[in-house]
């Protein structure tokens, strides 16, 4: 398929780098009344106390039920780690590379585990880099961070067109040193209409000038199946595309690349992949 092939499976990755994520690989408006404005931190102000902040306490099980490893106990969390940690290291070597920092993971269509995916890059980049993380869970259509990490948020990224909404107030903090969360309270069928309003264009220029302290990860819609993507795409410096070994066709990633157009695409994640590379050489 390529000279340049990046293997990193739990239960196996296959990332190809963007020298061929793009090659053709065979079978696989807004309303304008009332629009509040949104409320960016105020760089005058003092830094919100811990106390003053939306913390939660973080359940290593439900983490695990939900394939999200933040620590080593047993030879499939050690497999894992390792994994996410290659998939760390190549997704920021590509973002020093292309002078971004923002990354937004998305998946050809929806149940590839692009989600999962996008959670545990994020911890590996808190944790292991000493990097400020936000995660922001972009699938206004069917969120999932949220439940993924255990909570339920009362306010979230997708409570940008209520009057009173204020972005810091959004964001999440669990117990994970350097990993905060901006979450989305609740799925919606309008979607688009969201992502394409005046208040959400603001708030995504908003976290585009956040990432100057932190780096950014997106769990974004799919791209195929709806056109939620299209509404992102100015914020796109970089993209990870994940599939699914036996869901995915070569026909719909062909497909999902000519979607993307000129957005940099960091690579290709083959997931839920028969290959045991880590099994076969972990020591």
């Amino acid at each position: 398929m390529s000279k340049n092939c990046w293997i990193c499976p739990f239960t196996s990755f296959l990332v190809l780098d963007s020298a061929v994520s793009k090659e053709p690989i065979v079978n696989l408006q807004p309303a304008e009344a009332s629009v509040s404005p949104v409320r960016a931190p105020d760089d005058s102000a003092p830094p919100r106390t811990a106390a003053q902040r939306f913390t939660i306490d973080i359940d290593d099980a439900h983490l695990r039920r939900n394939n999200i490893f933040v620590e080593a106990t047993d030879e499939q969390s050690r497999i894992a780690i390792s994994a996410y940690k290659s998939l760390r290291t190549h997704m920021l070597r590509e973002m020093e590379q292309r002078n971004v920092r923002s990354l937004v993971v998305t998946g050809t269509t929806a149940g590839v585990g692009k989600s999962v995916t996008a959670a545990n890059l994020a911890i590996n980049i808190a944790r292991h880099q000493q990097k400020h993380v936000l995660l922001v869970d972009l699938d206004l259509r069917s969120p999932t961070i949220a439940n993924i990490f255990g909570f339920a948020p009362s306010t979230g990224i997708d409570s940008v067109v209520e009057p009173r909404f204020v972005f810091p107030k959004a964001i999440v903090y669990p117990d994970i040193q350097h990993l905060s969360i901006l979450p989305c309270v609740k799925g919606h069928q309008d979607s688009a209409e969201i992502l394409l309003s005046k208040q959400m264009g603001a708030l995504l220029q908003i976290l585009h000038n956040y990432k100057d302290s932190h780096v950014v990860i997106f769990d974004s819609p799919p791209i195929l199946g709806c056109d939620d993507i299209a509404a992102i795409a100015p914020i796109m410096d970089m993209c990870l595309v994940v599939v699914s070994e036996g869901e995915s066709s070569r026909r719909e990633l062909k497909h999902a690349m000519r979607v993307l157009g000129d957005v940099p695409v960091a690579g290709v994640l083959v997931n839920k992949s028969s290959q045991n590379f880590f099994k076969r050489y972990y020591y």
